[in-house]
């Protein structure tokens, strides 16, 4: 689809992603590392980007991402998704052409809060549930003694949510569990569950195989000419925009273009690969990203 952020249905019940790949950048110990891919990896690092669709098999797409580091180390190419999700719900991800068929499973919790425990009722009393309902997975933590009948950093279903109180049972719509003995410390409850499904790769590198996002200029004309030292893109590829400001008319955020006339140092875009160069005008404002958008499968 031109134009447009879309989905292509592969064979065997694959979905294809057109995803505008970001990056974020981190160092630790005089190491450095770089995360390519879409969303935010492990429920931290924000890469950026976009994704269309935004969903697999009726679930959000939180991340897909792979990384790359200068000290050598084996990195998983990870789809992380928000949700409860079993093993074996996503079984490979293709990425760069490269098909990697996901080989472990891991859950992990976004979001914490405070939570006072009420024994005799076992009730969990937060500053608010607005981020949990009903059949939300939970755990919890302690800095003391969980009460019997609670394990520390074990998966629990929360139930009988109200504004600022809930129960929890040991399997969605199961009965409350109940609590006895005593406590001590402070206590913090995990939510906002998500999933990453992940494959191990044996060299670390871009495998997106995209050029990383950066920051062009655009001027007003007919054509219009994006100019962006040693870009590297080429012909044919796909780029999106995002700005901090206004795009000018004729261009618009999120909106897939094909890379046409290119030079080392700009290039002009087009509706459809191998068109006509689109035409700016009006104004403009604030800094603009160029992100160069690839295809994803996952199965």
């Amino acid at each position: 689809m031109s134009g447009v952020l879309g989905i292509l249905l592969g064979s065997g019940g694959a979905s294809r992603y057109q995803m505008a790949v970001g990056q974020y950048s981190d160092g630790f110990k005089g190491a450095w590392w770089t995360y390519y891919g879409f969303g935010i990896a492990s429920a931290y690092y924000p890469i950026g980007g976009a994704l269309s669709p935004t969903t697999f098999k009726g679930q959000t797409i939180q991340g897909v991402y792979s990384v790359e580091d200068n000290v050598g180390s084996t990195w998983p190419v990870t789809l992380q998704l928000q949700g409860d999700q079993p093993a074996g719900f996503a079984a490979a991800l293709t990425m760069g052409g490269t098909k990697y068929s996901f080989d472990t499973w891991a859950q992990d919790y976004a979001s914490s809060l405070t939570v006072t425990i009420a024994i005799a009722t076992a009730t969990f009393t937060v500053s608010s549930t607005s981020s949990i309902t009903n059949g939300t997975p939970v755990q919890f933590t302690t800095g003391g003694t969980l009460p019997s009948g609670l394990v520390a950093s074990t998966k629990y279903y929360a139930r009988d949510v109200t504004a600022t109180t809930f129960r929890v049972a040991a399997t969605p719509g199961g009965a409350a569990i109940t609590l006895t003995g005593s406590q001590s410390g402070t206590h913090t409850v995990y939510f906002a569950i998500f999933t990453k499904f992940s494959a191990a790769t044996p060299t670390p590198s871009n495998k997106t195989g995209a050029r990383i996002p950066f920051y062009p200029t655009i001027n007003i004309a007919s054509p219009a000419t994006i100019t962006s030292s040693g870009h590297g893109l080429t012909n044919g590829r796909r780029v999106l925009f995002q700005t901090s400001g206004a795009l000018p008319s004729g261009i618009a955020a999120n909106t897939i273009y094909f890379i046409v006339n290119a030079a080392t140092n700009s290039f002009q875009v087009a509706a459809t690969s191998g068109g006509a160069a689109i035409g700016t005008s009006g104004t403009q404002s604030g800094t603009h990203t160029c992100f160069e958008v690839v295809d994803v499968t996952v199965e």
